[in-house]
């Protein structure tokens, strides 16, 4: 429907950044509509840059990569917002359990971006047998948390889908 609209484009291009491009710390994907040129291919990546990172997916990819990079600023929010609920229960103050949330997130997301080693190893660096990390994703696990969040990908890609085609 874009290039009906723009029929004197040369190129479409199709973009999703994401909330923290308002820091510098964006995560954008991209895809073009026809087979773009080294030139123009740099200058969207330059121009995305500023807003943090990007990366060009084929265009059957930007449904999924939209779900990445797209909600997932809401899904670590969430993550942190249901944290900082069930620390305030036990006893914590909502200020500081966000921050304790938050600060270990970033810190365990950067240590993950500078180690080269994959999540599962560094799930196995941090659980114990029969200790407390065990027992909260053994927890997790029994809840069906991977099932959910698959799910949750699905749905999320089928609307993706289903809004591209309004």
């Amino acid at each position: 429907s874009m290039t009906k609209v723009f029929s004197g484009a040369r190129n479409l291009i199709r973009v999703m950044p994401n909330t923290p491009s308002q820091i510098g710390r964006g995560v954008s994907t991209y895809c073009f509509g026809k087979q773009a040129s080294e030139e123009d291919e740099y200058k969207i990546k330059t121009l995305l840059e500023a807003l943090g990172t990007a990366h060009l997916v084929a265009e059957a990819q930007l449904h999924i990569a939209t779900v990445l990079n797209g909600c997932g600023p809401a899904l670590f929010f969430r993550l942190i917002e249901l944290l900082a609920e069930a620390a305030e229960r036990r006893g914590l103050s909502r200020e500081q359990a966000i921050t304790l949330a938050s600060e270990t997130g970033i810190g365990s997301l950067e240590l993950l971006n500078q180690s080269n080693k994959s999540p599962t190893s560094l799930v196995r660096e941090v659980v114990s047998p029969n200790g407390v990390t065990h027992a909260l994703l053994t927890s997790l696990d029994c809840q069906e948390l991977p099932k959910i969040l698959d799910t949750a990908v699905e749905n999320a890609v089928s609307r993706s889908i289903e809004l591209s085609k309004i």
